[in-house]
């Protein structure tokens, strides 16, 4: 009965801007007392119906008028929820023969609202067939006929809103919807259910949510979708072992963002190895490109292959230092997994390739050519250890290729992470990743661990997502450890987020760095890197 209710409050908020204009179209056929009827629509536009009512009642009885003096009556009465009066005075003008397009459609809202379902049913016919408003009055039909379980009234009324061209995208979508809840209503108890569901149910659910994928409707549609498929253990996305992957199988991302760094570190093929300072600052244009593209293979295998390419370009061309930085990166990588159970949980064996090619500007003369590339190896395990969040757990073989030949080598690293979601919605997420880096020159080796919490809060106000950052990096600089000890990296960071619309986010981020080291002179430094980012996902 609620649902009943809600429907017609919501057709009734649309028709209801449509109500003074037709009442205005007539307005020019009435010759007498116009003074009145003046004033009766300037009352009745700004809402002040009783006093509408009361304007039209004081004037006097003339035969040329009364139908269309009934039907404003009921007009006024019907927007003031008084709906068994409504009836009454629309049952006269249609006895006095008053023609005006919509008096049928007002008629037939004020029987639905009052329990007269059959009544309020031929009326929505009558003003079907006289095209107006015909895929609403078809939805009332319809809806009419599903609350007096005449099915094949329903089918056949939601059938009509899809085939007619009149029809509106939200009131086929509407249709589609309906129409798919009602087959499915019908079969949900037969013999080989699986079958009638994606023959029937499934593709009306789905073409309703095509026709319009950003409405509110296809919020409802798709959690019906999900409903129906996750019951019958049909869903595309549920994987044997239970997980349920997101909707989204493709992901193509463009971000700009114009930075500040005001201590530009000279850049390394080593992630492992300290940059020294140049202490000089510099704005830094940043633009990426992200595309990656999920399949699945035996609702056992998800194989997720994406590229990363990334320009950057410092904008202080007055120290060679610093715009030797200049650079591009191509990183292609395969991610795969293989999901089961393990402990009667959700578990996912990680097997993982990437590629980074980066070019930069490394003598400092205008031209951007080989700087390195590696090739990483990852083998992994994702499990659920608390109940609150995963934890990853991976091991790393990184191949790198230089321009120099001494700091060519490998890395081998442990990586862990735990996520812990708190009752609130925010998020814990913890890192740790400890690497042994091998050149061909024994004298740039390292060992290294990096440590770094997140706390992310999602819709903080207004729409904007902000995480926070603290991070913390330990280097043993082994051979060279008499002159620079063990080193230590201290960030804390900050970024902020806002989502426009489905496509757009828009942010700012800052973060700190300072690192110590012996050799204060070459290697210890402080810095604050911020600036702005956009960001568009197609």
């Amino acid at each position: 009965m609620r649902s009943r209710f809600l429907i017609f409050a919501l057709f009734s908020f649309f028709s209801s801007f449509s109500g003074p204009w037709l009442a205005k179209s007539s307005q020019s056929h009435i010759k007498l007392n116009s003074k009145h009827f003046t004033r009766f629509y300037q009352l009745y536009k700004v809402g002040e119906y009783q006093q509408a009512i009361d304007e039209l009642l004081s004037i006097a009885k003339d035969n040329r008028i009364e139908a269309e003096r009934n039907y404003l009556i009921g007009l006024c009465l019907k927007s003031l929820q008084r709906h068994d009066e409504a009836v009454v005075f629309f049952k006269r003008s249609i006895s006095q023969g008053y023609r005006n397009v919509d008096l049928f459609y007002e008629y037939a809202q004020s029987l639905y609202a009052i329990n007269e379902l059959r009544l309020a049913k031929k009326a929505f016919q009558i003003t079907y067939d006289k095209g107006y408003k015909t895929d609403v009055s078809l939805y009332y039909i319809a809806y009419i006929s599903e609350l007096l379980e005449d099915k094949e009234s329903v089918k056949k009324n939601y059938l009509k809103i899809i085939k007619d061209d009149r029809s509106t995208v939200d009131m086929k979508q509407l249709a589609y919807f309906k129409l798919g809840e009602l087959i499915y209503e019908n079969i949900k108890d037969k013999l080989y259910v699986q079958n009638y569901i994606e023959d029937y149910v499934s593709p009306l659910l789905r073409r309703s949510i095509e026709l319009d994928d950003d409405s509110t409707l296809s919020e409802e549609v798709r959690a019906k979708y999900d409903e129906i498929l996750l019951k019958h253990g049909m869903h595309p996305l549920l994987l044997m072992n239970g997980k349920m992957l997101s909707r989204k199988n493709t992901t193509l991302t463009f971000t700009q963002d114009i930075a500040f760094d005001s201590n530009v570190n000279q850049e390394s093929d080593s992630p492992t190895q300290t940059n020294e300072n140049t202490g000089d600052s510099s704005l830094i244009m940043n633009s990426e490109l992200f595309l990656s593209k999920r399949f699945l293979g035996f609702r056992r295998f998800v194989f997720s292959p994406e590229i990363r390419v990334r320009n950057e370009n410092y904008l202080n061309d007055n120290n060679p230092a610093v715009f030797q930085n200049d650079g591009y990166t191509i990183a292609p990588a395969l991610r795969g997994a293989y999901e089961f159970n393990w402990n009667k949980k959700i578990s996912s064996l990680l097997y993982e390739y990437e590629y980074t090619y980066t070019a930069r500007d490394k003598n400092a003369v205008g031209k951007k050519d080989f700087f390195g590339a590696t090739e990483t190896y990852i083998l992994g395990l994702r499990y659920r250890f608390i109940p609150q969040g995963e934890t990853t757990i991976k091991i790393k073989l990184r191949e790198l290729k230089s321009f120099s030949e001494l700091i060519s080598g490998s890395t081998r690293s442990l990586y862990l992470d735990q996520m812990y979601i708190r009752s609130n919605g925010h998020v814990i997420i913890g890192m740790m990743q400890a690497d042994l880096y091998r050149p061909n020159e024994e004298f740039y080796a390292t060992d290294s661990l990096f440590l770094r919490a997140d706390y992310l809060i999602p819709r903080l106000v207004w729409n904007m997502d902000l995480n926070l950052n603290i991070s913390l990096n330990l280097l043993d600089t082994k051979a060279q450890s008499e002159t620079r000890g063990v080193e230590k990296t201290f960030s804390f960071g900050a970024k902020m987020l806002k989502r426009i619309k489905q496509h757009w986010r828009v942010g700012v981020f800052g973060d700190f760095m300072r690192n110590m080291s012996k050799d204060d002179a070459n290697y210890s430094f402080s810095k604050l890197y911020m600036g702005a980012e956009v960001r568009y996902s197609f």
